[in-house]
């Protein structure tokens, strides 16, 4: 008899062993799962730091491009090198060059506008690119000169303008012997998903 109560004893012992044992298991478990979320999550946030530099970001208003080469100065704001990757059509109108440079605007909610010039060909040209963490989603050209070189006096300019909320106004122009003979004005606005929207004027 006493053998038998032992042997139960021992059992229930063995038993609440066990179950002890088991929430530890699962804590030591589940806290594995939360660091490796947590590394994993910083790992983004350094790809997406590295991908899109978060320093000397442009103040707004831009006015036009002369106004922007005067900001630059001013703030003393260099061109970074872009590291993340940018879809085949823009990279075509970039001329598949290695290296692209940028300004960095302030962030709309997650959506993180920048400049990018574009050295492709005889003049210079701004291109407004909207990004979403690594990912691109739209860009417009808001910036360019063409000069006739027969006659100077003959230009299409493409200007831009761009408010504190992000709106943006995009003008050009077709100018012959020094007169406007063409001006078509543009408004956009940049939605949540990071797509330029056309406004209509009213």
């Amino acid at each position: 008899m006493k053998f038998k109560i032992s042997a139960i004893l021992l059992c229930l012992a063995i038993s609440c062993i066990s179950k002890s044992e088991k929430p530890e298991s699962i804590i030591k478990e589940n806290t594995g799962i939360i660091n490796d979320a947590i590394v994993k999550e910083s790992d983004e946030e350094k790809q997406i730091k590295n991908c899109l530099d978060s320093k000397n970001i442009l103040k707004l208003p831009i006015k036009n491009a002369d106004d922007l080469m005067v900001k630059l100065m001013e703030g003393d704001i260099e061109a970074k090198k872009i590291k993340c990757e940018i879809s085949d059509k823009l990279k075509n109108k970039l001329c598949y060059r290695e290296e692209v440079s940028y300004y960095r605007l302030k962030q709309k909610g997650n959506i993180v506008p920048i400049l990018l010039t574009d050295e492709c060909g005889d003049n210079n040209h701004y291109i407004l690119v909207t990004f979403k963490g690594e990912k691109m989603i739209d860009y417009i050209e808001v910036y360019s000169l063409y000069v006739e070189m027969e006659e100077e006096s003959n230009k299409n300019i493409t200007d831009f303008e761009i408010n504190e909320v992000l709106d943006i106004k995009v003008t050009k122009k077709e100018i012959i012997n020094n007169e406007i003979k063409k001006e078509i004005k543009q408004l956009y606005k940049i939605n949540d998903q990071g797509a330029f929207m056309k406004v209509t004027h009213k």
